[in-house]
């Protein structure tokens, strides 16, 4: 469902990973928990001058939004 409501919206299909560097995801995936993380793009966070483009933000309320909708 999330995957979808992330395609719908961004256009962008959804890469299936819990490598994200400094995810806590990945702690959690270590003992067969299920996880979900969707954010911005983080080329641009955790840096000097840390931003994000507002669209991404926008985006994310509309996903979240359906996706709460929808389950």
């Amino acid at each position: 469902m999330l995957q979808k409501e992330t395609f719908d919206i961004t256009s962008q299909k959804p890469i299936l990973s819990t490598s994200g560097g400094t995810s806590d995801a990945r702690l959690f995936a270590e003992f067969g928990v299920k996880t979900v993380e969707l954010g911005v793009i983080n080329d641009r966070i955790h840096a000097i001058n840390e931003r994000c483009k507002l669209q991404e933000v926008e985006d994310l309320e509309k996903i979240f939004e359906k996706t709460i909708k929808d389950f």
